[in-house]
């Protein structure tokens, strides 16, 4: 018992002994750290730095004379410094009452030195890193650097490049950075190939986006390059494409993307789902608006029964019906189109018109226009913040913007805004290169080639202003010309611009004589409607004959050398082509006449007409047909029209025939040989029919065409001097025709044509062409 309890108490004991040690010892430290609390800092040293002054230091470190150095405080003190870049070592610790902190610098960088590129400019890599000249070298940052270059060379296709930063130590703690670039090959795209199509070739879905395969010519451009903002861009395009020729249930499937490691190179499987194809059914309008008549409405849709679906003709419909009922004072009336799908393919369509809801346009945000200002987009809306919203103004709107052409992508949407009648507008680009410069080759006045070289901004200074120059050298002839379009003059939808130019042509086999025109234009411009324009102009032109030869024609030998016209003119533009630039459905009309007599020394009415229609002879061949006829006229006022004013014609206006191979011309005698006198009138008419040759890829650009043409030029209104005579029955009207086939390469220099033409009817005196090249820029 005694054993026992002598035992209970010496553990007893032990545990006490422990417990009272533990105190003891958190006495100690908690003595400790009071110790160092009370330790007020009194001073604080710095040491180490060489550029970077103390006062800037001391900015960053949390204590201050007069406050306890904590462990927390110490602690966000190097977190601060650090974090500025500039050191690359710090310590700080206490010294009595003395806070002593210890710094190396970062080294300063000296110069930065790019290896290997190539393809991209040494300041476009500059632009892109943040490392900098004269700034503090970070070694977080260079990694970073690494990065930015890699996804600047990926952004060109090159999946593969290779970049390795080094440094280079100098005195006075100085580096060099350099970067050794490895640029690999671009990766390109192999092939596009669509799964489930069957009312469209491959070839035709392909045009129908902006990806491209890789061939020749891909590096004169970057279509070639896998780009997923692109893809997804391009699977909107085939939606629209197949929406817009009658397959209104269509739909993409998915989009898998492989790379082939070996032939490194992209491989695109688009599956798509293309439903069935449906024309219209019943056409309807339900309106519950108050003194509307559906009677005035219905001329303003159009779609019409039996025509094959098209998603653009409803929006057109909705937007002409919303414009027509704001216009009669329902501000926030609303469209809805309601489609029901009903026996034999048909697609019955209502344009169901209500009141809307009063909801305004709260705000209209833009978004990625890096370089074109704000107000070049915000002009394309015909609503603005507080505005009534209207869902069809917004789509006109999107539309506008689109066909500006300085943008890849548009997108217009709306989200709700700080009240439940509010409505923020938003509207996201992708901006493009709005800079070409072009080369064409085509035919001048004396047969021989005619190079063009141009260059043009479709959006100068981010203003969305048009300028152009181009120059024109071939044999004989030279010509300068500079073009300036402002398309809101003065805030409003009218374009307005001048046009300068220089024409030299000297002798040759049929002009005997050389020619200089120089002078200038102002026009302005201003739309109608969205399809019909109108325009004005004047004209100032200052000739100049000169190196007449002695077998020119007396009445060229005998005119005044020098002869100035001034002149005014209009012109009418109807246009519902599809695409400008490679049109396969609509009509272009223009007709112009301009009068001479304003001041000058001619006087004169001219008259022109030209008609192009397009039509989708089978859009999975991508077969093409077109019709177009064109005339003209120039009667003098009071005065007998000058040689020189006339219309000239030759495989311009039939092919086949040599320039200014047509018309009247004069009798050759001893002396003067059978110059072109021009004609008063002209006409011509051409079938032809374009379409893709076999065998060869459409990223090549190239186009076959079967034509025939028919046409005259004719009458003569001058009155000849000394022994020149007309050539008989030169001015009669005599039909000439030709047949014959073409080749049309939409290349990267420019669109080029080559044309073989078999005259089937001509007149004894007309000079024959076999072959014909012509083009130009893109402009």
């Amino acid at each position: 018992m005694n054993v026992a309890r002598f035992r209970l108490f010496t553990g007893i004991f032990y545990v006490l002994l422990m417990v009272l040690t533990v105190s003891a010892g958190f006495a100690v430290i908690d003595g400790s750290v009071s110790h160092a609390q009370a330790q007020a800092v009194s001073n604080v040293a710095v040491s180490g730095n060489e550029r970077i002054s103390r006062d800037t230091i001391l900015t960053y470190v949390t204590i201050s004379p007069g406050q306890r150095a904590t462990a927390i405080s110490i602690d966000e003190s190097l977190k601060a410094l650090f974090a500025t870049g500039l050191f690359k070592d710090v310590s700080i610790s206490t010294s009595g009452s003395t806070l002593n902190v210890r710094v190396v610098e970062n080294p300063v960088v000296n110069g930065i030195a790019f290896i290997g590129n190539k393809k991209l400019k040494e300041e476009d890599l500059a632009g892109a890193i943040s490392t900098k000249a004269r700034g503090v070298f970070n070694p977080d940052q260079i990694d970073a650097d690494v990065a930015r270059i890699k996804q600047a060379y990926q952004a060109t296709g090159r999946l593969n490049v290779a970049v390795k930063s080094t440094v280079e130590p100098l005195d006075k703690n100085r580096v060099n950075v350099v970067f050794r670039i490895d640029e690999a090959k671009k990766t390109g795209i192999a092939q596009i190939n669509f799964i489930g199509n069957n009312a469209f070739s491959d070839g035709r879905l392909r045009n129908a986006i902006a990806t491209r395969e890789t061939g020749l010519l891909s590096f004169l451009s970057s279509s070639d390059i896998y780009d997923e903002a692109r893809l997804a861009a391009d699977e909107e395009q085939l939606r629209r494409f197949y929406f817009n020729h009658g397959y209104a249930d269509f739909e993409v499937i998915s989009s898998a993307i492989d790379i082939d490691a070996k032939s490194n190179k992209f491989f695109i499987n688009i599956t798509v789902n293309e439903g069935e194809r449906y024309r219209y059914g019943k056409i309807d309008i339900d309106t519950v608006l108050l003194d509307v008549d559906q009677s005035d409405l219905r001329p303003l849709v159009k779609t019409k029964e039996g025509d094959v679906y098209d998603a653009r003709e409803v929006e057109r419909s909705i937007e002409a019906l919303s414009l027509a009922a704001a216009a009669k004072g329902f501000a926030f009336a609303e469209v809805r189109p309601r489609g029901e799908q009903v026996e034999g393919r048909r697609i019955n369509v209502t344009y169901a018109i209500d009141q809307g809801s009063r909801v305004f346009v709260e705000r209209i945000n833009i978004f990625g226009n890096t370089r074109t200002r704000e107000y070049v987009i915000r002009r394309e809306f015909d609503i603005a913040e507080g505005d009534a919203f209207n869902q069809a103004l917004l789509t006109r709107a999107e539309r506008r913007i689109r066909n500006l052409g300085i943008f890849a992508n548009v997108k217009v949407t709306r989200s709700r805004g700080s009240a439940p009648d509010r409505v923020v507008v938003n509207v996201q680009v992708d901006e493009q290169p709005t800079g070409d410069v072009a080369f064409g080759v085509g035919a001048d006045l004396g047969g021989g080639f005619l190079t063009n070289i141009a260059v043009t901004e479709r959006n100068f200074l981010g203003r969305g202003q048009f300028v152009r120059a181009a120059v024109g050298v071939g044999s004989g002839n030279q010509t300068y010309d500079l073009s300036f379009t402002e398309p809101y003059f003065l805030g409003r939808r009218i374009s307005a611009g001048f046009d300068l130019f220089r024409r030299d042509s000297d002798s040759q086999d049929r002009r005997s004589f050389d020619v200089s025109n120089t002078g200038g234009a102002l026009r302005i411009g201003l739309p109608l409607t969205e399809k019909f324009q109108v325009g004005f102009n004047y004209t100032y032109d200052f000739e100049r004959i000169s190196e007449i030869e002695t077998r020119a024609p007396a009445s060229i030998r005998l005119a005044e050398p020098e002869t100035t016209t001034s002149s005014v003119g209009y012109t009418l533009v109807y246009n519902t082509l599809d695409s400008n630039q490679d049109p396969k459905s609509g009509l272009h009309v223009r007709f112009n006449q301009d009068f001479a007599g304003v001041g000058g020394d001619v006087n004169f009415v001219r008259s022109e007409i030209r008609a192009s229609y397009y039509r989708e002879l089978n859009a999975n061949r991508e077969i093409t047909g077109l019709l177009r006829g064109r005339a003209g006229n120039i009667i003098g006022i009071g005065e007998d029209v000058r040689i020189l004013d006339n219309f000239f014609a030759g495989g311009d206006l039939v092919r086949g025939f040599d320039n200014r191979g047509l018309g009247p011309r004069l009798s050759p005698t001893g002396v003067a040989n059978d110059d072109s006198l021009g004609g008063t009138n002209f006409f011509a008419v051409t079938a032809e029919v374009i379409f893709p040759p076999p065998l060869v890829p459409r990223s090549v650009g190239i186009k076959t065409a079967i034509f025939a043409e028919a046409g005259s030029l004719f009458g003569f209104d001058t009155q000849l001097a000394g022994t020149d005579t007309l050539e008989p029955g030169s001015d009669n009207l005599q039909i000439r025709s030709s047949v014959g086939a073409g080749i049309i390469w939409n290349s990267p220099f420019g669109p080029l044509r080559g044309d073989f033409a078999y005259v089937l009817s001509d007149q004894s005196f007309d000079e024959r062409q076999f072959f014909r090249i012509g083009g130009g820029t893109r402009f």
